[in-house]
């Protein structure tokens, strides 16, 4: 909020409420995730209070002045994430976003909730098997899946889509890794580092063919290759 006096503006940050983290930022689609949204001047008026997170409105159930807790429905499914349950409040889906009447809206885009879907359980590989020994994998563009488990050695791991490490020591083992045409490979965030060891080892068996590669392009055994 901005105080005006003849020829002064000033910005006063205390007025306005700010968001600083939220927890969990990763949750698992297909149930509603509960989630803590840290910052400050939320207020404590519950009914002043509305929010937006993973595109969905927020069903708050708490407010305290540094702290918002709310409800997140899922999205229906993993590969279209703007088709949710409840209809969209007119927010930027790609951030966690709260509006405080009578002090303004705040945003945190660095790290939004993510709804994923979880490498460990069958339903996320879409009738094939949990990938086994020597597979090559493919994420495909518009999904995301949490590496929950550690995998068996893996052929080669193609990330089109997003790849996010669960917060928990894990190993991946992969002949070679290859992120491309807009993917990602998480492993914590700028806000909450992944404290928990994740342990990268490239190399190993050749693929024993189970799953079919894609096309290329391929960057040789032993690599992790990184294409925009």
């Amino acid at each position: 909020r901005c105080l005006a006096q003849p020829d002064v503006l000033e910005y006063i940050d205390s007025f306005s409420p700010s968001i600083a983290q939220v927890d969990p930022y990763v949750a698992t689609v297909g149930s509603p995730a509960q989630v803590t949204v840290f910052g400050a001047t939320f207020g404590i008026v519950r009914s002043n209070v509305r929010g937006v997170a993973a595109g969905a409105e927020m069903q708050v159930q708490e407010v305290f002045d540094s702290q918002v807790v709310g409800i997140v429905p899922s999205p229906l499914f993993n590969e279209r994430p703007t088709r949710l349950a409840v209809p969209l409040m007119p927010f930027g889906s790609s951030s966690t976003e709260l509006v405080v009447s009578g002090k303004g809206r705040t945003s945190l885009s660095t790290q939004p909730l993510v709804f994923s879907e979880r490498w460990s359980s069958p339903v996320s590989w879409r009738g094939a098997p949990i990938p086994t020994e020597g597979a090559n994998v493919v994420i495909p563009a518009g999904r995301t899946i949490t590496l929950d488990v550690s995998p068996p050695q893996l052929g080669t791991l193609y990330i089109y889509g997003t790849l996010i490490a669960a917060r928990r020591a894990l190993t991946l083992r992969a002949t070679s890794i290859v992120v491309d045409n807009g993917g990602s490979f998480l492993v914590g965030t700028s806000i909450a580092a992944h404290s928990h060891g994740l342990d990268l080892i490239l190399g190993g068996v050749a693929s024993t063919g189970m799953t079919p590669p894609p096309l290329p392009p391929v960057f040789g055994r032993g690599t992790l290759g990184v294409r925009r």
